[in-house]
């Protein structure tokens, strides 16, 4: 499919949202629900993406020491870039639209310092 075909799918879709999804450190697809309207809104542009995705397991148990984000950054959101490449439809869920979003390569370079120097143990406390 084109942009626009995708863009026509995406807003003439009966669902009215949009699968965003960020594969995690381990390898997880972590995503969320955004309505049509937001997505179109960000579509050209950037939008958040909860950082906490690079700061906890497999199991959501926060990363111990993490200096990339953690309680101590309150998790913010890190810039994401939509990548109409990704497009798929979601088959079990209505052939609802789904994209995966491109995190900015100056977020991953921190992102990559900030776990290579924590000790990667979860955080039980």
């Amino acid at each position: 499919m084109t942009e626009n075909q995708i863009l026509d799918y995406v807003r003439e879709h009966p669902d009215q949202r949009v699968k965003v999804a960020i594969v995690d450190i381990d390898g997880v697809l972590r995503g969320k629900y955004i309505s049509t309207e937001k997505f179109l809104s960000v579509v050209q542009s950037e939008m958040g993406f909860c950082n906490v995705v690079f700061g906890w397991d497999m199991a959501d148990v926060a990363y111990e020491n993490s200096q990339y984000t953690g309680w101590h950054s309150g998790y913010p959101d890190a810039p994401a870039r939509i990548d109409l490449s990704s497009f798929r439809m979601i088959p079990w869920e209505n052939n609802v639209p789904a994209i995966n979003p491109s995190v900015s390569g100056d977020e991953i370079a921190v992102m990559i310092v900030g776990i290579s120097n924590s000790d990667m143990r979860p955080d039980h406390h």
